[in-house]
């Protein structure tokens, strides 16, 4: 959704985000989804969920949807 409100463009793939976000000068957004990214491979499916890795991903999507709305 942010793509495309902030840069007219929708990106298929969850993992050239970061890449397409750089290159719109979006870094720091890029690197909040490759965390998020990353603490869910690391550990949000599954019976041995860790607490701070939802928290974690919690927060990342708080910030993301932050930067849309703004």
């Amino acid at each position: 959704m942010g793509c495309e409100t902030k840069h007219q463009s929708h990106q298929e793939s969850h993992a050239r985000l970061g890449t397409f976000l750089r290159s719109q000068g979006e870094g720091t957004v890029a690197e909040w989804w490759e965390d998020l990214d990353r603490v869910r491979q690391g550990g949000w499916y599954g019976r041995n969920t860790d607490p701070d890795r939802v928290q974690r991903a919690v927060e990342l999507l708080a910030r993301i949807h932050a930067w849309i709305t703004q």
